[in-house]
């Protein structure tokens, strides 16, 4: 997974400050409070800066999130039968109602043909 350059940036640095923190037990204990002072000084800006990220605006969401594509979720709640094709009628999506009234699972019918799900009356 990657992340935004500012944000590696700021692990990596983040990572070899504590690699440093723990290279300090080497010294001798006269030093830890300045040791100590400058990590805790650290460790408070490291929490302001994650306070901000967390306000910070989110980013937008992906295919198949509820909220960027409302109509997926009003589709598969229709209460009618409808089944979305291509120009060679190749099924592309049906809602749950189709899925019940031709008794096979959504997955299954996409990609398949129309007239392979439709029944002479």
């Amino acid at each position: 997974m990657s992340r935004p350059p500012e944000r590696e940036s700021g692990v990596e640095a983040l990572v070899a400050r504590l690699r440093e923190l723990c290279a300090a037990r080497a010294h001798p204990p006269s030093e830890y409070p300045v040791l100590l002072d400058a990590a805790l000084a650290e460790l408070e800006h490291a929490v302001e800066v994650l306070r901000h990220a967390a306000r910070a605006p989110e980013p937008p969401r992906t295919p198949g999130g509820g909220a960027a594509y409302p109509f997926k979720a009003i589709f598969e709640h229709l209460p009618w039968p409808v089944i979305l094709t291509d120009e060679q009628t190749a099924v592309r999506r049906l809602n749950t109602a189709a899925a019940e009234l031709t008794g096979l699972p959504q997955a299954y019918a996409a990609g398949r043909p129309l007239a392979a799900f439709l029944r002479p009356a």
